[in-house]
């Protein structure tokens, strides 16, 4: 049940994932079994700050690095892709399966502007890695001329 939270203000994130549990509780109610409008799979994701540099971690394991497609629209870093599934057979009867798979987007808006033709992304054990360092302007402000 969506409960509005007692704090005057909230930020967006919060905001975003009220939303969700509004809608999810909706389907649950009133769509049939298995309706979801969310994506067939999530990965995970953690965006922290080390200095000047914004960092993103996303859990993807299984998923070929040179599928991805990750690209930057402002301070919001954009990540897609493939996760197949692994192992199985099409005559498989599963009585449980948590093992996500399939087609995937997230969006992550990050903490603070960043440059992004310096952005490193790594790939290791199936955690992709991405760093944004800090948007610097050496001069505080930026002169706009008319034309």
């Amino acid at each position: 049940m969506f409960r509005m939270p007692s704090k005057k203000f909230m930020d967006p994130i919060s905001i975003s994932n009220e939303i969700e549990e509004m809608f999810d509780g909706f389907v649950k109610k009133y769509c049939a079994p298995g309706t979801s409008f969310r994506p067939e799979w999530s990965p995970p994701v953690d965006v922290s700050q080390k200095g000047d540099v914004a960092v993103v971690r996303i859990e993807l394991p299984g998923v070929d690095p040179q599928e991805l497609n990750i690209s930057l629209r402002g301070d919001v870093l954009d990540i897609a892709g493939l996760k197949p599934k692994a192992g199985t057979e099409c005559d498989e009867n599963f009585h449980q399966t948590e093992c996500g798979c399939g087609g995937f987007h997230r969006s992550i808006r990050l903490p603070f502007a960043v440059q992004g033709d310096q952005a490193e992304a790594v790939y290791d054990r199936g955690i992709l890695t991405i760093t944004l360092p800090r948007y610097r302007n050496p001069e505080g402000k930026v002169v706009v001329n008319v034309q």
